[in-house]
């Protein structure tokens, strides 16, 4: 008679282990791009692959050469293709006239801009958390300049996502200040990182979709700067010297060249210096405890405006810090500890919890390394 046995074999042991397996999905939203192109209407669409967005660009359009670079990096990533109506009329129209930005704030006005930056910062606002981190604008004109500063200083105000400008220069040539002297308006800006090469070695101005491709995959709090493996040529290694460089170092644009025989991208920050690896952090932990909140709030249905749930609130605010803390991401933090006993009835009626209020301190990254060595001679050697 044939035995058949089914199920797990158990060993004898007073000690048993199982394990059960979780299938990790990472939120597709910091991995993903949005960029604005002119369409019949205000609208926005989500492409996982480049076979999707080929459905409804054409090769080789300009909007299909963004998503071919951006997906050449990463396989399984987000690209929101957000459209606009350039004839558009506001009831009120969104302006920018500019932005002030302080060591913890940054403020908006808005009032005074053209037609065209004033449809596209309409759209922008309607599906600026559609879904994506990052906001991608390749500047493909000299009018696209001034659009430029105006959706860079709206997304500082936001204090969420990231604005990457992508432009190119003039092939034949190495660049000079006078290629970037517009940004000089925007150059306290924490939330735009620029990125250009000369037309000849980009000639679709693909850098930007290109580099954020190669980079979303990394884990969180990689370092912008040795992003490599983009498809855009390199500045010629031996052309561009350090000479060169510093007219993109001078605003903290990174272009696209050889270090020590390897193909990287050179500067990692932002406009005001600030490494963009910690705005994306930044971001990951609001992201977090917005989720990690949310959940707790809602799956409990009901949780008392008392010592009780304000403690279980702080509980898991502190989780999610000491999380990225173990993860070696940020330094450390502080979380105050209000007395919910101290909050007034008052207040406590409007169901508003807005008592808890945190600082954290990231880490410092290594961009280059300088090293110093003594050569010890003797006579007669």
């Amino acid at each position: 008679m044939t035995q058949t046995i089914n199920g797990r074999v158990i060993e004898v042991s007073s000690v048993h282990v199982t394990t059960s397996y979780a299938q990790v999905v990472s939120d597709i939203g910091m991995r993903g791009v949005q960029m604005g192109v002119a369409g019949d209407k205000e609208g926005i669409k989500c492409y996982r692959s480049l076979a999707d967005l080929e459905d409804d660009y054409d090769i080789d359009t300009p909007v299909w050469n963004q998503g071919q670079a951006y997906f050449g990096g990463t396989s399984d990533g987000a690209f929101f293709v957000r459209t606009y109506d350039p004839n558009y009329t506001a009831a009120q129209k969104p302006a920018l006239d500019g932005v002030t930005t302080t060591d913890n704030s940054a403020s908006v006005a808005l009032s005074g801009t053209s037609a065209s930056e004033s449809v596209f910062i309409h759209a922008l606002a309607k599906y600026y958390y559609a879904g994506a981190e990052y906001h991608l604008f390749p500047i493909a004109s000299e009018e696209d300049k001034d659009m430029a500063l105006t959706v860079s200083n709206f997304v500082e105000a936001q204090d969420r996502g990231i604005l990457l400008i992508s432009m190119t220069t003039e092939a034949g040539r190495m660049a000079v200040d006078s290629d970037f002297d517009f940004l000089e308006q925007i150059k306290a800006n924490r939330a735009t990182k620029i990125v250009s090469l000369p037309t000849s070695d980009d000639p679709n101005n693909t850098m930007g979709a290109d580099s954020l491709g190669h980079f979303v995959g990394d884990a969180v709090g990689a370092n912008f700067k040795f992003t490599t493996g983009l498809s855009v040529s390199p500045q010629d290694r031996f052309e561009l010297t350090n000479d060169d460089l510093a007219v993109y170092e001078k605003r903290n644009i990174g272009t696209y060249a050889t270090e020590n025989g390897k193909n990287m991208i050179t500067n990692g920050r932002m406009m005001s210096g600030l490494a963009l690896s910690t705005m994306v952090i930044k971001d990951s932990i609001t992201n977090d405890i917005i989720q990690t909140v949310s959940d707790y709030l809602q799956k409990n249905r009901r949780v008392p405006y008392a010592s009780s749930g304000v403690k279980a609130v702080r509980g898991l605010l502190m989780g999610v810090l000491g999380s990225y803390v173990s993860s070696g991401l940020i330094k450390g933090y502080s979380l105050n500890d209000p007395d919910a006993d101290s909050i007034s009835e008052e207040k406590k009626a409007t169901g508003i919890l807005d008592i808890f209020a945190w600082s954290w301190e990231s880490v410092p990254t290594i961009d280059d390394a300088e090293f110093a060595q003594t050569l010890v001679v003797y006579d007669g050697q």
